[in-house]
């Protein structure tokens, strides 16, 4: 009787393979993965693509937590110091501040080339388990974009309305330059950062309330005068 024959692993390493003890579990009502665009800063984190049902090859390799859970995040990230491939992206889980790794992207896979790039890029790559009995995972790529309404992105832009105000002590708190600017429901009042509001003027007031599109405003000047008094210039941008 000729011996089955060896299947290769392209991201093998020199362990002794692990024999996994299987702990059954009881039927669970999956709910969907799923990613979203999210906001950090002043970035726009937008969702580029998904890639689910994705096999994490040599799990044989590597002992996996015995608790580990369906949708778990998980890090993935080059394994550098892997002596058959420095490229090699591997599937990471926490446990006590630990990196445990569970196996890599399959080498021959247009995911590898995809994580890599990625990483080369220093863009984000989030990922969570898709199976714990079959080891495979949910990937999503994503893009980092300036926030249209950041005050980075509009201060080289000509504002609808500019306007002056002179604030006190407590108004002005936090009222450096790039300071967002609040106004309340009316556009009565303002306020920037923790300071009091500052009532506003009745022209600006009315041009605000009756502009008809979302805005956003900045402190694109300040002052202080040595007379616990500030001296600010307000931009207001129409909000995309």
């Amino acid at each position: 009787i000729q011996p089955a024959p060896q299947l290769q692993n392209n991201n093998a390493v020199s362990y002794t393979p692990v024999q996994h003890t299987q702990v059954e579990k009881p039927a669970q009502n999956k709910k969907p993965i799923k990613f979203h665009t999210f906001n950090y800063e002043d970035k726009i984190i937008e969702l580029y693509k998904v890639y689910e049902n994705v096999s994490i090859k040599g799990t044989n390799y590597h002992n996996a937590p015995a608790d580990l859970e369906y949708a778990e995040n998980v890090d993935i990230k080059r394994d550098s110091n892997n002596e058959y491939d420095d490229r090699a992206i591997g599937i990471y889980v926490t446990r006590n501040d630990n990196d445990i790794l569970l196996g890599y992207l399959s080498k021959d896979s247009g995911l590898y080339n995809m994580a890599n790039d990625f990483i080369d890029r220093d863009e984000i790559i989030l990922a969570k388990i898709d199976s714990v009995e079959n080891m495979t995972i949910a990937i999503a790529f994503y893009k980092v974009k300036i926030n249209l309404n950041s005050y980075d992105r509009l201060k080289n832009e000509k504002p609808i309305k500019t306007f002056s105000v002179t604030l006190n002590e407590e108004q002005a708190c936090g009222c450096d330059v790039g300071e967002e600017v609040t106004f309340d429901y009316d556009f009565e009042y303002m306020s920037v950062s923790f300071g009091e509001n500052k009532k506003l003027s009745a022209g600006v007031s009315e041009f605000l309330s009756n502009y008809n599109a979302p805005v956003i405003a900045y402190v694109t000047e300040s002052e202080y005068n040595y007379d616990d008094k500030t001296k600010a210039k307000i931009s207001v941008y129409e909000k995309r």
